[in-house]
Parts: structure tokens; sequence; C-alpha cells
């Protein structure tokens, strides 16, 4: 994919720019720790596990203080079916940075693989949230389909300056972000049109939405899943979070309200409903709610969500 290019390109293009960029910015920079995880990633992606491994071994070794290390060794890892070992980096991720969202979508994964679903569905709505802010972090705060505005900024910016590893591992992360992106909006609606009547489903579909900024859609598709399935939780949680980037904090706090009815031991729906409320100007009502939310994190194995 050109960054020129104003069609929307396909994940797999995307995937293989990144991967293209990230090779760049190792050859320039060979102890360059994010490069060599965004290769480990890149290639695992493309089926290549063993060079993924291999990448994320790297990654490790020249960079252990850096979280997307451990996960991208974590990944190919959990791509070589060695559970027990990508459960072992998914650890150490976490213990560098426990609000990583790649981190907590790693858990998610580990979860999966060892059949712990309900556990690993709650995972990845937590790492979905964080999600967010690597998206900022990566577009800017104004983030919404800035994916190739955001491109076009770093290719002004590799003009003047090549070589700089930072910047081509920053281009890898946008275009692998997008593809990613790309890629889990086309698996969710192939799931949706093999499963209409399946309220996760919908829930999948309003997830993918959202990463796109495509906050209606993904409010449309989460209220669906509530439809069909109005004991879904997650349907709930999801409903409130396109609402509250739709700036409709009212609606927002009914659906995460909502959810904490089904799940009221569950930190983060206390927490979720915390944020609204003070963004309502409920200070009281905020207070008590994030009271109760670091209560029940406490006897949670995991740590708050952000």
């Amino acid at each position: 994919m050109d960054d020129h290019d104003t069609a929307e390109p396909t994940a797999s293009a995307c995937f293989a720019e990144a991967l293209a960029s990230f090779e760049e910015a190792v050859s320039h920079a060979p102890l360059h720790g994010p490069a060599w995880a965004g290769r480990s990633i890149a290639l695992g992606r493309m089926g290549l596990v063993d060079e993924a491994v291999q990448c994320g071994e790297v990654a490790v070794s020249v960079a252990p203080e850096q979280v997307g290390s451990w996960v991208a060794l974590g990944r190919a890892l959990l791509q070589r079916e060695r559970l027990d070992d990508a459960r072992a980096s998914m650890e150490h991720a976490l213990q560098v940075e426990d609000t990583d969202p790649d981190a907590l979508a790693l858990r998610a994964l580990v979860l999966l693989e060892a059949g712990e679903d309900e556990d690993a569905a709650e995972a990845w709505d937590v790492a979905m949230r964080a999600r967010i802010e690597r998206l900022r972090w990566l577009l800017g705060d104004d983030w919404d389909g800035r994916f190739e505005e955001a491109l076009e900024e770093v290719r002004d910016d590799l003009a003047a300056a090549p070589e700089d590893a930072d910047l081509l591992t920053r281009r890898g992360s946008i275009l692998w972000s997008y593809g990613r992106c790309l890629d889990e909006l086309a698996s969710a609606r192939q799931e949706l049109a093999e499963r209409p009547a399946d309220p996760m489903a919908w829930h999948e579909l309003a997830g993918a939405l959202f990463a796109l900024a495509r906050y209606e859609e993904s409010a449309d598709a989460a209220r669906r899943c509530t439809e069909i399935d109005p004991r879904e939780d997650l349907g709930w949680s999801s409903l409130g979070l396109a609402l509250c980037l739709l700036d409709r904090p009212a609606e927002a706090l009914a659906a995460y309200e909502r959810a904490r009815e089904i799940d009221p031991g569950y930190s983060g729906y206390w927490h979720y409903c915390a944020e609204v409320l003070e963004e309502l100007g409920r200070e009281d009502e905020a207070q008590t709610a994030y009271a109760t939310a670091m209560d029940l994190a406490a006897a949670e194995e995991d740590p708050p969500p952000v």
C-alpha cells in the first residue's frame, strides 16, 4: 500500500507494508527492541511462526524492559502451541506494564487457549478499552478515521530522516493497527453472516466497528446484541462505550448500569459507571462507585481496568 493511495487498503496490504517497515528499522538499528517486536508479530500474522519466535527472542534479549518485547514473544509462543511459555511471557509483560493493551490482549488469548472462555471474554473487553489509548498515542487525540492522515504525517517525517528507526517503527505500528482493525471487521462480518442470531457475533462486530471509530454503527451492533440477549453484560458494556464516544453520557450510564446489574461483582462496571457519573457532575455517586470498584478489584486476580 502506498501512503498516497486514496482507496481504503486491504488488511493484507497493511500487514505486508508494516513488516517491510519493521525490517527496514532493524536494518538501520539492529538493537531496536520495538522494531524486532513488531517484526515478530508481523511474521506471526503471516504464518511464519518459527521466525516470529526467533524475532521475539531477540526483542526480549535487546529490550527486556519493554512490554512489547514480551508481548511479541508470547504471541509467537502461543502460535507455536507452547501455552506454558506463552503464559510466562504474558506474566512478564504485565509485570512491566499491567495496563498495556497488547499485554491485556495476550492475557485474553492465553485464557482462551486454556479453555477459560468467560475470563477470556472479560479480559478482551478490558483490552479493547485500553486499546483506545494506544490508538490515541499512535494517531493523536482526535484519532477518528486518521489512519491515512497519520501515515501521511509519518511519511513526511521520514522524508527528512529516512533511516530513523523510531519513525520506521511508528509507521509499521500504524500500518499494523490499521490492518488489524480492517481484518477484525472482515472477520466479524463473516462470523455474523454465519451466526446472525448469536449475540456475541454482534458484540464482536460492535468492537470491530468501534476500533475504526465508527461509533454509531458500533452502538447499533451492541444494541442488537442486547436485544437478542438482554442478559449479555458485554453487549451493554460495549453499548456504553460507544455512547460515551458519541458524547451521550446519560445513555452511556444507563447501559453501564444495566451491565452492572447483570454482573455486580465485576469491578470494571463500577469503574465505568464512576467515570460517566463524574462526567455528569454527580461527584458523590462517582466517588462511591470508584470506592466499590477498588474494593472489588482488590478481591479479584486482575488489577482494575484503565
